[in-house]
């Protein structure tokens, strides 16, 4: 949209111009009259010729100074876009937030952490140095693959009888092989809303907040989702379990004497006592609350074995 009349070389030459015109008319009313001779008259024609050229001149020259100067603005957009291709941007991405506490309400989309606080880690380089390299697009190359490690999504299958008792929002425990003595934590996310006709499961997402950077991607977990809170369940030392032939028992005193009760072993959980860590089995069997179980020298006992308790406070179960 530039001008190229607003030059000032232009500008001078179609004042030039204008200035002959108006020389040549005079000339030629005069010459009407008969107040001039031939010669003046030819002389003010090439004038005006001659400025008109210098006019055209100007343009075609000022015209061609703008195409010379467009056409090394293209080349220097395209140099541009070039050097852009040399460099590698981090693409800019969303990721959902962990549920805090209450599971979103129905229809509710999922919120997302803003795009600045995303890191991404590097799991693959998928070029050497001195590669050449296609930009982006339907041919381009790629050259690393990213991931986002924090937060994790741990995708887990769930048998289908215990689909009306996980929830979104439920807290969910962790182990991995690289950490065995340590549990790690998370949250369901979401759960599918079909089941797996082949085998009957259904998939959940689990957010792990993995802000240490332990956890690595690609890792394989094992998943305990608390989906019930039972107050009065009956729970036993772990050490107090015998299992022999097959058959799990634990021994109780009654009367002072050692009886076997058979039990089945549910949920384990790891009380912290001072710098240890004891492991209490939810059981079920007839145990009645506070009832004294044997927690060493089982080995010795059987059936209607007279029992010494050496310590004054017994350990029963809760």
């Amino acid at each position: 949209d530039f001008d190229v009349t607003m030059i000032p070389s232009v500008v001078r030459a179609a004042a030039q111009e204008r200035n002959a015109a108006t020389k040549l008319e005079r000339v030629r009313q005069l010459g009407n009259r008969g107040a001039i001779s031939q010669e003046e008259r030819d002389q003010a024609d090439t004038d005006y010729a001659v400025a008109r050229a210098n006019h055209q001149q100007a343009r075609l020259e000022a015209e061609t100074n703008l195409a010379s100067i467009r056409y090394k603005v293209a080349v220097l957009d395209q140099a541009q876009q070039r050097l852009q291709d040399t460099r590698l941007t981090v693409p800019v991405a969303a990721v959902a937030i962990p549920p805090s506490s209450a599971p979103p309400s129905p229809g509710q989309p999922p919120m997302t952490a803003p795009a600045s606080s995303v890191e991404y880690a590097v799991s693959q380089r998928m070029v050497s140095e001195g590669e050449t390299v296609r930009a982006g697009g339907t041919g381009g190359n790629p050259v690393f693959r990213l991931v986002i490690d924090r937060p994790l999504k741990l995708f887990c299958t769930v048998p289908e009888r215990y689909l009306s008792e996980v929830r979104v929002g439920q807290k969910v425990d962790l182990e991995v092989e690289a950490y065995p003595q340590e549990k790690f934590h998370g949250k369901v996310a979401r759960i599918n809303p079909t089941v797996d006709r082949a085998n009957r499961t259904f998939f959940i997402e689990i957010h792990v907040p993995n802000q240490d950077r332990r956890l690595r991607p690609g890792s394989f977990a094992k998943a305990s989702i608390l989906t019930h809170i039972d107050p009065r369940a009956r729970t036993i030392p772990e050490e107090a379990l015998v299992t022999f032939a097959g058959v799990t028992k634990v021994f109780v005193v009654r009367e002072g004497k050692a009886v076997a009760v058979p039990v089945r072993p549910g949920v384990g959980v790891h009380v912290p006592q001072g710098e240890q860590t004891r492991t209490w089995l939810e059981v079920e069997g007839d145990l009645p609350f506070e009832t004294p179980v044997v927690t060493t020298g089982q080995a010795q006992l059987a059936e209607g074995t007279v029992v010494r308790v050496r310590a004054a406070e017994s350990k029963g179960a809760k």
